[in-house]
């Protein structure tokens, strides 16, 4: 429609450094009203040279408070993973961990869900448990079975909700940082791993070692942002857009 506002939901974290490398593709994108995952991702764009009318933080939303996890046998550590099942993801690189891990003789149980992208069979031979794409009804009986997540992405993820659950259900979590989630690192929510063997090894020993410190750490950390990420807050935070845009103003 004609003088309708533009809007850009940068959904991701990469965005900006291309834009600040790229003439072309901030003259496209110039004078429009932008959405971000954080304020680092705000900040970046910022710094992009891209001119803008406004940049916002929407964050997304945490799902509700998960089930209590369950007690698991003494001395094993319960890894989880749900998502793609993908190198782009760095789920070889936690395979390789955990193997590394159990042929090391330390006592770890290994559970997957989710899509087989492009890691082959051969290289799940770690995986105690594969229960495939799980029905959302399931998901809470997941991660009440998991007492370290860990996603070693290879590029920058955005805000993913994964972390969100894995916060949310007590575990502890680890990842790859980025800009769409750098207040999660930056106030200790999450601890920032490399896409690395050794790195994601190191993390989930720490796990071994003393879970309940690393838990306990994290959800003092997340106890402090959680209202940020409540859906209800979410909303306001994308009505306080929309009004400040004039976007809900009747012609």
């Amino acid at each position: 429609m004609f003088g309708a506002a533009r809007v850009l939901h940068l959904h991701g974290a990469q965005l900006p450094d291309r834009l600040a490398s790229s003439r072309l593709l901030r003259s496209a994108l110039s004078g429009a009203r932008w959405i971000v995952l954080s304020e680092e991702v705000g900040a970046r764009l910022r710094a992009s040279g891209c001119r803008t009318r406004s940049v916002t933080v929407v964050r997304n939303p945490a799902p509700p408070a998960l089930t209590p996890r369950r007690p698991g046998p003494p001395g094993v550590l319960r890894v989880g993973w749900l998502g793609t099942m993908c190198r782009a993801k760095g789920f070889d690189v936690v395979c390789e961990a955990v193997e590394m891990l159990k042929g090391r003789g330390v006592r770890v149980d290994f559970r997957v869900a989710g899509m087989r992208l492009d890691v082959p069979v051969a290289d799940m031979s770690c995986v105690d448990e594969d229960l495939g794409v799980l029905d959302p009804a399931d998901v809470t009986s997941f991660w009440a079975r998991v007492d370290a997540f860990v996603l070693p992405a290879r590029w920058a993820e955005g805000l993913p909700f994964v972390l969100l659950e894995g916060l949310q259900a007590g575990c502890a979590v680890g990842a790859s940082p980025s800009p769409g989630c750098a207040e999660l690192f930056g106030r200790g929510c999450v601890a920032p791993v490399e896409a690395t063997v050794d790195s994601v090894a190191g993390f989930l020993m720490a796990c071994r070692d003393d879970l309940e410190e690393v838990r306990s750490r994290q959800q003092k950390a997340w106890d402090d942002l959680r209202e940020l990420y409540e859906p209800e807050n979410v909303e306001r935070s994308f009505v306080r857009f929309l009004e400040d845009s004039r976007l809900t103003r009747t012609s």
